[in-house]
């Protein structure tokens, strides 16, 4: 189950985090897919207004050629935003999930007595800096009372 509390703490490996954003992913081919549907359809609208009203050949050609060129606009941009859709998730997961593994491991080696809890470090950048330094400076304080 995923609010297990040793689960939670695992959600630093990569297949955790693949299975979290599986269902971001499977919506983001489900929107691809809806939109190829849709622009295909009005492309092919167009072409059947534009035969239909007897076009020449050289403006229907001009016509496909700009439709192809927003298309391949569209759908680049449209997977890049996907990409970096996903790639910002995944640092995000691991910015925030990240130093909760390596809290876990430091906090079982203290309750071994195999470290010293003030040796406990987390990066600056990770989301739970400032909580670890605040604990440190808890314990400090009540080693001195």
């Amino acid at each position: 189950m995923l609010l297990n509390k040793r689960r939670f703490f695992r959600l630093t490996r990569p297949q955790d985090q693949f299975f979290l954003m599986l269902p971001t992913i499977c919506l983001l081919i489900a929107g691809y897919i809806v939109l190829f549907v849709s622009m295909s359809s009005i492309q092919n609208q167009c072409v059947s207004i534009l035969i239909d009203s007897e076009v020449e050949a050289d403006l229907m050609s001009r016509f496909l050629g700009v439709i192809q060129m927003h298309l391949l606009i569209f759908w680049s941009t449209l997977a890049a935003l996907g990409i970096g859709g996903v790639i910002w998730a995944l640092k995000i997961s691991h910015w925030i999930f990240g130093p909760f593994s390596r809290l876990d491991r430091h906090l079982d080696a203290v309750l071994e007595g195999k470290e010293s809890f003030q040796d406990l470090g987390v990066r600056e950048a990770d989301a739970i800096y400032p909580i670890v330094e605040k604990f440190k400076k808890v314990i400090q304080m009540q080693q001195k009372q």
